[in-house]
């Protein structure tokens, strides 16, 4: 039976090191192929650049160039969510592949969020002077939608992969039967995360200059920025944010929600076997 692995993958929980591995790896003699993109060499997927305006013809295209291959492929995409497109995804595939199955990344929510959170500051997608707590107040976790998307959309149910740092690209292909790959998650733009201080200053240069040009939230991308940051802040001691108790509570609240998510995810063999300890 001919596979496609969809992977719908949650922003901050290991997607771009997924996508990179896959690009670098799944080609060749692999058991598994990764579905065409372009460059190859892309960390991020066609369709996880155009999800915003998602257009089936990226996925039809791919479907042709691999029509007359006989392994199965992965399909890695941030955000292949929202029920018309998982099922026209499905619809589309079943012409190609005997069966689809979706492979979810899930992280443990108080360590997406101050993930996120990082991410946004360095790259100066907020509002600025928004503090962590009112980051956390308006946005809710995500992974249980797309969890329930693919559950409800297709035949067989999701398979769960907890996020893990060291792990990770290990037990992800391992699941998708692309375990004897030598697989690294090393690439030349590593998305470097900010420290504590690091983040504390920008929030305090945001503030005090205002908005930032485009020229600005690009730069602030780039790994020359973040080291340049990184002497700034160790050297300026910005005085540190305050997180509320009221948002650690919930923090708290939602990570112990997590946790018995996982449980019921074990219980229905969502979570393959060998996994059961990396999610704890």
């Amino acid at each position: 039976m001919r596979t496609l692995w969809v992977h719908p993958g949650l922003g901050k929980a290991g997607s771009s090191a997924i996508q990179h591995a896959a690009s670098q790896h799944l080609i060749g003699e692999s058991a598994v192929g990764y579905f065409p993109t372009l460059p190859k060499s892309f960390n991020h997927h066609e369709l996880c650049k155009s999800h915003k305006r998602y257009q089936h013809d990226f996925f039809e295209r791919g479907l042709s160039q691999i029509a007359n291959d006989r392994q199965d492929y992965l399909l890695s995409s941030e955000l292949i969510g929202g029920n018309e497109v998982v099922k026209k995804i499905i619809e589309l595939g079943s012409n190609h592949f005997s069966q689809i199955k979706a492979i979810i990344v899930v992280r443990k929510p108080s360590d997406w969020f101050r993930s996120l959170y990082a991410q946004k500051i360095k790259t100066a997608d907020y509002r600025i002077g928004e503090t962590f707590d009112s980051f956390v107040q308006s946005r809710h976790y995500p992974a249980y939608k797309i969890v329930s998307e693919w559950q409800q959309a297709t035949m067989v149910s999701p398979t769960i992969v907890p996020f893990t740092k060291d792990s990770l690209l290990a037990n992800f292909f391992r699941v998708i039967g692309a375990k004897q790959l030598g697989l690294s998650a090393a690439r030349e733009n590593k998305n470097e995360s900010l420290k504590q201080n690091q983040i504390d200053w920008l929030r305090h240069h945001d503030k005090k200059n205002g908005a930032l040009g485009d020229y600005a939230r690009l730069y602030r991308k780039s790994r020359e920025y973040v080291r340049l940051l990184s002497n700034i802040a160790d050297s300026c001691h910005p005085e540190p944010t305050e997180v509320m108790q009221g948002t650690l509570q919930y923090l708290d609240e939602l990570d112990s929600a997590y946790e018995k998510r996982l449980s019921e995810w074990r219980s229905q063999r969502l979570l393959p076997p060998e996994l059961c300890e990396s999610g704890r």
